[in-house]
């Protein structure tokens, strides 16, 4: 039930038409039945969550998505790109040598399976969006981590990112916007015109609570940049389901 009810939720955020919330309730009947989810018992319950996702400030006195135009948003953006010899070595000095909290993270990389990579690396970010001139990189997350708001404090949610490596995870979505944003904007500078990445988890959302449930970070340029020569971001393809 938890990966049905994940894609589903992801379904729904994919296509809600955020200019238009009287067309949700019957989005959510119909990837309900495709997702083979009881809507009965299920929908008024996945109707509140996603209405929270999109009509609650990200930050304090920060955007909402609710009423976005399609021409700010970018959803689905994919990126791929060839992988030769990648050192899972490689990629733990580079968060080393940022010290700080990030050098912290180094020992989780290093702990990874593999140590050479060679191939294609592929992914999806599930949305871009723009407020006050700079892009922000937006990842759904429907983990269960506790039966309420209060389970997704701070400290749940930081154990969450690095236990699943979702911190990795956004570092290598930054790259890819990076190189997106340096093709589409001629003065474009990464501290002026990249934002950070939210990973928004939908069951820790609280409507009185502005941002709660949702982890704010913004890798600095200088590991953005040493990951980006470490994947060979060159070579980098991206392509987006809506465009800017």
């Amino acid at each position: 039930m938890c990966t049905a009810a994940g894609n589903f939720f992801h379904a729904c955020l994919e296509k809600m038409d955020l200019q238009a919330p009287d067309t949700w309730q019957a989005l959510v009947q119909q990837q309900l039945a495709l997702h083979g989810i009881d809507g009965a018992q299920f929908a008024d319950t996945a109707l509140s969550t996603l209405r929270t996702a999109v009509e609650s400030p990200l930050w304090p006195g920060g955007p909402h998505l609710s009423g976005q135009k399609a021409g700010t948003l970018l959803r689905e953006v994919e990126f791929y790109f060839p992988v030769k010899r990648l050192r899972v070595r490689g990629i733990a000095r580079a968060f080393e040598d940022c010290g700080d909290d990030w050098a912290a993270l180094a020992p989780v990389v290093a702990a990874l399976s593999a140590h050479d990579i060679d191939g294609y690396m592929k992914g999806y970010i599930d949305l871009v969006f723009s407020h006050a001139g700079c892009f922000h990189i937006l990842d759904w997350k429907s983990n269960w981590l506790g039966p309420s708001p209060d389970a997704y404090g701070p400290d749940a949610l930081a154990s969450a990112m690095r236990a699943h490596r979702y911190f990795l995870q956004y570092c290598f979505y930054a790259v890819a916007l990076d190189k997106y944003l340096a093709l589409r904007i001629p003065d474009y500078n990464y501290e002026r015109h990249f934002g950070g990445a939210c990973y928004v988890f939908l069951r820790g959302l609280d409507p009185d609570r502005p941002g709660w449930g949702v982890v704010q970070a913004r890798p600095p340029q200088a590991l953005v940049n040493a990951l980006g020569q470490a994947l060979d971001a060159a070579r980098m393809e991206i392509q987006e389901t809506v465009t800017v």
